[in-house]
């Protein structure tokens, strides 16, 4: 079995990149890796970054954004579904088909969160994330 960071990794990174611009004085920022992104200010003279989420723009500002899916890394065998999130009840990968997108102060907050929810599911998740201050989520489940 192979283990690795990758439900965290991609979010310190956007963090620690969003630092580093942040500590040359650039508030109005957007640093995005494949999807998963932290915007700080926006440009002048606009309300909020633009942002495509699904089929709707929504506007958005000193906050970071995380998906996780199964549409898009997947297997299929024997005419199942898998995804490449494990489901730690059975170690194989998760078969529902669902997108989970999480709004979260910081990147490494949103990439952690959007797996757990998309393990979790949709009942728990949202239960677990109404826990948390400044985080949101929206859970998109695919047929």
């Amino acid at each position: 079995m192979k283990l690795d960071l990758g439900g965290i990794a991609k979010g310190y990174a956007i963090d620690k990149a969003f630092e580093i611009i942040q500590k040359h004085g650039i508030s109005s920022q957007l640093v995005d890796a494949g999807g998963d992104f932290r915007v700080g200010e926006p440009p002048p003279c606009a309300e909020g970054w633009k942002i495509v989420k699904g089929s709707e723009t929504v506007l958005l500002k000193n906050t970071a954004m995380a998906t996780s899916g199964g549409q898009l890394q997947f297997v299929e065998i024997d005419g199942v579904r898998y995804a490449h999130i494990v489901d730690p009840k059975t170690g194989f990968g998760m078969t529902k088909q669902q997108t989970v997108h999480v709004s979260a102060p910081t990147a490494m907050e949103a990439d952690a969160l959007a797996t757990a929810v998309f393990i979790l599911g949709k009942d728990k998740g949202k239960a677990l994330i109404d826990t948390l201050p400044k985080v949101s989520v929206e859970i998109v489940e695919c047929p």
